[in-house]
């Protein structure tokens, strides 16, 4: 087209814009219903337009890789919706093939304007020494193609005879029939293992034993080097397609001739719920190329006949990074691999810094692949020569890569300077290839949650659990206390992306929906719904944002661009529906934890046994709590319950508020009070507040002693109401816990009740030691301990009050004599303090000649003063 034509087009383009947008702020629907002319009129240019549309999208859709032409029509759609989807798709590939043109355009105009002699690696080799997969790499105008979502693809599932179970109803049973190369029957290997603690009922991975014990053979530690040419890539043979079971025979007569074979897979995993094995790899030692069709319904429930090869110890297998292989292999096809060789656990022994098979073909063979079709759609039928020779790649020189990396190992070419001998890596090499070979898949309802990597399952999978259905609030906290973050399926998107305890249910709600979504139309969790959008969402809404369907569609339009939201905007009201639900619970949440009596652990903070003991169901506790109306009240009933139990347990006067009667601590100093109380208003609940605002907490033997006191005085009409209770109510401040224990009388049986030893008990032959308080600063510690030995003097007792108090003996029941008063303390001391010197006191004048020094007269400021400023 001429640049006169563009313009033409692109003018006559803009106008036709700016009409429609004039038109689109009319409510065309409202002069359709009053005028018949006008309806006629739009349906029939609507049609038109709908007609023309229908033409730019079969030609825009010609730079599609297999488009279907059918599936660009607007005109035969009902939904409006519809109609724009299929329009955005067209217009999504148009803009990625054009971002890919304008890449390979940059990459052509560097390398044409610089020089392309590059150093490739340490040996100084350069690029052109390499042998390229494709010529345009060379040039670096290739480019890298991506997957085809808009593409709707036949799903090849749907033809199998026996398709993978998508609701996890039984464990995962192995698919083999038979056991060939077996050291341990069929039938014991294949039976169901019941539960038993942390790990679920399962079946076993049926060569879980010769895998970890079969001998490599012996030549593979052998330190001879073998050599081992692998035939130039341009010299190559098209790989054999194989695709129908009558192929096999042939097959595995190439391959049992073998010693080493190599083994490659294409998986698939974006429109299905497991994942499909979609292609299958192998070259042979004889030097063949093969590609086995694992989609195809005819041959793929006969490929687990092959494993008479991939499970005969004689024949090495060699995978690069097989960690994932072994899982679709044995989770599709039935087959099972013993005498595994890794290519990458091989390069990580070598330490050579780069573990990909890209670099080892580079390196090795010299051979770089490409990167173009990674990201291909293996499932197309047929494949492209260019999608074969890809795949024909990566086993194509891996044998050859296999025989030099293990001569590098055996003969120590790593340079580590390590004292290991070759056959020592080697082995380090093996076993670490025969525990990837012994991983096994699970559906994730009986997958262990201790497992680790041993048992896999499929990315992302909610396990079909009770715990995991019933995904109500009580429940989501029991779940990571019970299994632990990382056993939760949704645990990576929680923690990678910041997602706070808050907004917890929202992605729950979330994660859930869209897995039930992807079982039942047997597509990845990621097709229902991108990564991307789920987190948009749940940071997006919160109980402050209006959740209405235009909003979840605003959200998902402005993330359209990272994919996952075709399938979704079709389900925009259930979702927002959803979404509400979420949030309704979130504002109930506080009051059903009330009312259910939940605990943070999802548990019912009340038990049966419990209630039945006391008669009383704990159900009823509601009640009580919602009876609870008049605060002010309720205090006003505490304050005289503690007002009671001071005055006629503790024997503590608390009507006199006068500042000299109120209660003080052993040091005479006043008590501390928290709201007008003293400190035994809490004490006797079990909590004491100190004077610097601590805390102190009973010990639980002593608060049920306080309590059962205070029971039996006020239950028993012959108890003394003035037994002083400070041996049950003071604490021990020489222990360094918060516990109390009376001191009994010797004749005392300690089997007799509180109430029973107060009447036995003479008051005037008890002894109550106090002791300084802890909390009092060292002058209180002095005043305590002079007034302590002053008393002692007094009543006849010569001893100091010192830590050696409690060796006195509790038994002589002396009776002590009136306590000196604080008074007649204070007045002593005064008497015998120590005078200081006074220079101003009268002198001796016959002994000294020293003249009395006279005072200076005291200035009275109270008098009328002038000050004049200096002059200067």
């Amino acid at each position: 087209m001429s640049n006169k034509k563009v313009d033409e087009v692109g003018t006559a383009l803009v106008k036709a814009i700016r009409l429609s947008s004039a038109l689109n702020s009319k409510d065309v629907n409202f002069y359709k219903q009053i005028d018949s002319d006008v309806k006629n009129s739009t349906e029939a240019a609507q049609l038109k337009l709908s007609q023309l549309l229908d033409k730019v999208l079969v030609s825009a859709s010609s730079i599609i890789p297999d488009a279907n032409p059918d599936d660009f029509s607007v005109s035969d759609t009902d939904s409006e919706n519809q109609s724009w989807k299929i329009v955005s798709d067209v217009l999504d590939s148009i803009f990625e093939n054009s971002e890919i043109s304008i890449e390979d355009y940059v990459k052509y105009s560097k390398n044409n304007t610089s020089s392309h002699k590059h150093s490739n690696d340490n040996e100084g080799n350069n690029d052109d020494d390499l042998t390229y997969l494709e010529e345009s790499e060379r040039s670096g105008t290739a480019s890298q193609v991506r997957k085809p979502h808009s593409i709707n693809i036949a799903k090849p599932q749907t033809g199998f005879t026996d398709p993978l179970d998508r609701f996890d109803t039984t464990p995962f049973k192995p698919l083999i029939t038979t056991k060939p190369n077996s050291l341990i029957p069929f039938n014991e290997s294949t039976k169901l293992i019941e539960e038993s603690e942390n790990i679920p009922k399962h079946y076993e991975n049926p060569y879980s034993y010769e895998i970890m014990n079969q001998e490599y053979p012996a030549w593979i530690l052998d330190k001879n080097i073998e050599t081992y040419k692998s035939i130039p890539w341009k010299e190559s043979d098209e790989p054999k397609w194989i695709d129908h079971p009558d192929q096999l025979d042939e097959l595995l007569t190439d391959l049992a001739k073998s010693k080493v074979i190599a083994v490659d897979l294409e998986h698939h995993d974006y429109r299905t719920y497991h994942g499909l094995t979609s292609l299958m790899q192998i070259t042979t030692d004889s030097k063949h190329d093969y590609l086995i069709d694992t989609l195809s319904p005819e041959l793929r429930p006969h490929l687990s006949q092959l494993n008479i090869v991939f499970t005969d110890p004689n024949i090495v297998k060699v995978f690069h990074g097989a960690f994932m292989d072994i899982i679709w292999l044995q989770r599709d096809l039935g087959i099972y691999v013993v005498s595994l060789f890794d290519t990458f656990h091989a390069a990580k022994e070598l330490a050579l810094g780069r573990y990909s098979l890209a670099f080892l073909l580079e390196k090795y063979v010299r051979f770089r692949t490409s990167k173009r079709w990674q990201l291909a759609d293996w499932r197309i039928r047929p494949l492209s020569n260019e999608m074969r020779n890809y795949a024909k790649a990566d086993t194509h020189f891996l044998i050859e890569v296999f025989y030099l990396l293990k001569n590098d190992i055996l003969n120590n070419n790593n340079n580590d300077n390590s004292n290991e001998s070759g056959n020592e890596k080697m082995s380090r090499v093996l076993y670490n290839s025969r525990k990837v070979s012994n991983r096994r898949f699970e559906f994730s309802t009986y997958r262990p949650s201790n497992s680790k990597n041993e048992v896999v399952s499929t990315n992302q999978s909610i396990p079909q659990t009770e715990e995991f259905n019933d995904l109500s609030f009580k429940n989501i906290n029991r779940l990571y206390i019970a299994n632990g973050i990382n056993a939760i399926p949704w645990s990576n998107i929680e923690i990678n992306n910041g997602i706070p305890m808050s907004k917890r249910p929202l992605l729950v709600a979330l994660f859930k929906w869209r897995d039930d979504k992807a079982r039942k139309e047997d597509e990845s969790p990621r097709f229902i719904m991108s990564d991307y959008l789920l987190i948009s969402l749940v940071h997006f809404f919160d109980i402050n944002v209006e959740i209405t369907e235009s909003s979840v569609l605003q959200v998902i339009n402005s993330n359209s661009k990272f994919g996952g939201s075709s399938y979704i905007r079709s389900y925009i009201r259930e979702l927002t529906v959803l979404i509400k639900d979420v949030f309704d619970k979130i504002n109930k949440e506080d009051i059903e934890n009330w009312n259910n009596n939940i605990n943070n652990n999802g548990d019912s903070i009340y038990k049966e046994e419990d209630s039945n003991k006391t008669g009383n169901s704990y159900d009823d506790i509601n009640d009580i709590y919602n009876s609870v109306r008049d605060t002010e009240q309720l205090e006003a009933d505490f304050n005289e319950l503690s007002n009671k139990f001071k005055k006629e347990v503790l024997g503590i006067n608390t009507s006199n508020n006068n500042d000299d009667d109120e209660e003080r601590d052993d040091s005479g100093d006043k008590m501390s009070t928290i709201g007008g109380n003293s400190k035994y208003d809490s004490a006797i609940f079990g909590v004491e507040y100190t004077d610097n605002g601590g805390i102190k907490y009973t010990d639980s033997n002593l608060l049920k002693k306080r309590l059962q006191y205070a029971i039996e005085v006020f239950t028993n009409e012959d108890t003394d109401l003035t037994l002083n209770g400070s041996e049950i109510i003071k604490e021990d401040n020489n222990t360094t816990e918060s516990t109390i224990e009376s001191e009994t009388p010797a004749d005392v049986s300690p089997e007799l009740s509180i109430a029973e030893r107060a009447k036995e008990e003479d008051r005037s032959e008890i002894i109550t030691l106090r002791r300084p308080n802890n909390r009092n600063n060292s002058q209180r510690k002095s005043k305590s301990k002079m007034n302590n030995k002053n008393s002692g003097k007094t009543q006849g007792i010569d001893t100091e009050f010192d830590s050696n108090a409690d060796k006195l003996d509790l038994t002589s029941k002396k009776v002590l004599t009136e306590p000196v008063s604080e008074q007649d303390q204070r007045k002593k001391k005064n008497n015998t303090k120590k005078r200081s010197f006074d220079p101003y006191a009268a002198i001796d004048q016959s002994n000294s000649n020293v003249p009395m020094l006279k005072r200076k007269k005291a200035q009275d400021f109270s008098k009328n003063m002038t000050f004049t400023k200096k002059r200067k």
